[in-house]
């Protein structure tokens, strides 16, 4: 049921969904709309929408939102990013449980393989830790004013590069 109040829109272009263990869990969608008429159809425009709840259940539940629009350069830099750690995801054989920290999980539609997804539990270091960071920035710069936006848009878009240069490596090692 908190999947239908925080999953508000796609997120073909990524999502993360991080649930901490002692706080409410909180949504990060990219997508587009508008879409051309053509074939392939094509967005016009770019999103990026944030949801979260004051807490992980029961009454008096309280979901905020924020929608942003983005140029196309920033959707397309976290799609690359999202598919190319989530196409080198391997899974453990055993589920572990987590009492503290938080679960992340990823998605991002991939043409030709359709819907990727991966799940993190607390990573410590490496790639899956900055993959989380990376998913708390997109949320920091939802929360930004109008004017920092540029900074921190312009700061993501390097990191993003950078992890999917970094992320390509580790997957031919």
């Amino acid at each position: 049921m908190l999947d239908k109040q925080l999953l508000v829109t796609s997120g073909d272009y990524g999502r993360m969904i991080l649930v901490p263990a002692f706080e409410g869990p909180t949504a990060v969608s990219v997508y587009g709309s508008a879409f051309t008429d053509e074939y392939p159809k094509q967005p016009w425009s770019f999103h990026i929408t944030v949801t979260k709840a004051n807490k992980s259940r029961g009454s008096r539940l309280k979901i905020t939102r924020l929608d942003v629009s983005i140029d196309r350069e920033f959707a397309v830099a976290i799609q690359r990013a999202w598919a190319t750690m989530l196409l080198n995801t391997r899974y453990p054989q055993k589920s572990r449980f987590v009492m503290d920290g938080y679960t992340a999980e990823f998605s991002v539609f991939v043409r030709g393989a359709g819907i990727l997804y991966g799940r993190i539990q607390t990573p410590e270091t490496g790639l899956p830790k900055e993959f989380v960071e990376i998913g708390l920035d997109l949320v920091a710069y939802c929360s930004a004013s109008e004017k920092e936006r540029l900074a921190k848009r312009n700061a993501i878009i390097g990191r993003l590069e950078k992890f999917t240069e970094e992320a390509a490596k580790a997957s031919k090692v």
